[in-house]
């Protein structure tokens, strides 16, 4: 059986040891801003330049690509998928890698949080509501509202 947080504290050490810069999204970021929340999945935005070394870190892992990647948000942005599967388990593994140079900003201004003894690098809150914002399924509006208003 996958653990979560097993494989997330997994795949942070391996790309800090690799030196590639990541910051978390998607709803673990959401659920350590706010209100915890069921996810199933890990959301890293990284930059492009790094995508294969991640990928090839993420393999040793036991990760694998799921296709190429996707384009969303009209382009701005694209998901790179990589799953792992053990025995019925699977844990999807998205890196969100941004076309255009005000997503790509959103890396540096990744914010550093002590967990679990290292470091985990997060979206910004803010940076995290405008990725919220690209998609707005439901989930991304609840998320939204669990964040608040700007501040």
């Amino acid at each position: 059986m996958l653990d979560l947080y097993a494989e997330l504290r997994a795949i942070v050490h391996c790309l800090d040891s690799a030196g590639i810069p990541h910051a978390l999204a998607g709803g673990l970021a959401v659920s350590i801003y706010a209100t915890p929340r069921a996810t199933e999945d890990v959301d890293l935005l990284l930059s492009r330049d790094h995508l294969e070394r991640a990928c090839a870190g993420l393999e040793s892992l036991g990760f694998r690509r799921a296709g190429a990647p996707m384009r969303v948000a009209a382009g701005r942005l694209e998901i790179q998928r990589l799953i792992k599967i053990a025995g019925v388990d699977l844990l999807p593994v998205d890196l969100l890698l941004p076309n255009d140079p005000p997503l790509a900003a959103l890396l540096e201004d990744r914010q550093a949080v002590a967990w679990e003894g290292q470091r985990l690098w997060l979206v910004s809150p803010s940076g995290l509501r405008t990725l919220k914002r690209l998609r707005g399924s439901a989930q991304d509006r609840a998320d939204l509202e669990a964040l608040g208003p700007e501040p």
